[in-house]
């Protein structure tokens, strides 16, 4: 029996719940602040791999004998090389070979039909939104998307594209989750946020309620 609270369940709950926080945070201010989306996004995809590959390796803290050295075992795994905010490795970890070559493969609309970029190119976008939506960098990214007229470019970060990507990467972890662990979303844990949990689902799980 576990000694203390840090169980699978608990533990890929409470980073599961922490993911889809994110990407709520961004349903709620997207209109006000589209460039920020992308930040929110890798953050969420980000929480959802680390709540998966935590619950591979239960039996690593689950044996420990107190909630201080469970935590150090969880720890020193959040904070190792392959892990930290490695957002490409958890990912090819999280969804295997096939399917993470099938997401890159992928095309995905920028904003309108036509304008269509790869899995490969969004994941790139993903992982450079850490930074560039947070700091004021030289943007040296949006100059990779122009528009056939070359004079104009596409922002990768608020665009509808890096948007479907991330929201299907991480309904593919949240199956892969309930599929591996029987572990699913704790709806208790999202009625305060009223009819936008309603609405997100709609927009993000797509459901029809």
């Amino acid at each position: 029996m576990v000694q203390h609270r840090f169980t699978r369940e608990a533990v890929v709950k409470d980073w599961l719940v922490k993911g889809i926080q994110d990407f709520i945070i961004d349903f709620r201010q997207e209109e006000h602040f589209p460039w920020q989306s992308a930040f929110f996004y890798q953050q969420g995809v980000e929480k959802l791999c680390k709540a998966y590959l935590l619950g591979e390796r239960a039996e690593e803290y689950e044996k420990e004998p107190t909630e201080e050295k469970a935590w150090e075992v969880i720890s020193n795994f959040l904070t190792s090389k392959k892990v930290r905010h490695n957002i490409s490795g958890m990912l090819r970890q999280v969804l295997g070979k096939e399917k993470m070559k099938e997401i890159l493969n992928k095309t995905f609309d920028w904003y309108d039909e036509g304008t269509g970029v790869s899995g490969a190119e969004l994941l790139m976008v993903l992982k450079k939104a850490y930074i560039k939506c947070r700091y004021p960098e030289p943007d040296d990214i949006t100059k990779k998307f122009p528009f056939k007229s070359g004079r104009l470019y596409y922002d990768p970060f608020a665009s509808q594209g890096i948007k479907d990507f991330a929201c299907e990467v991480s309904r593919l972890i949240i199956d892969k989750i309930r599929d591996s662990f029987g572990i699913t979303i704790p709806e208790d844990r999202f009625t305060k946020y009223g009819d936008d949990w309603i609405r997100f689902r709609r927009n993000f799980f797509r459901e029809n309620i």
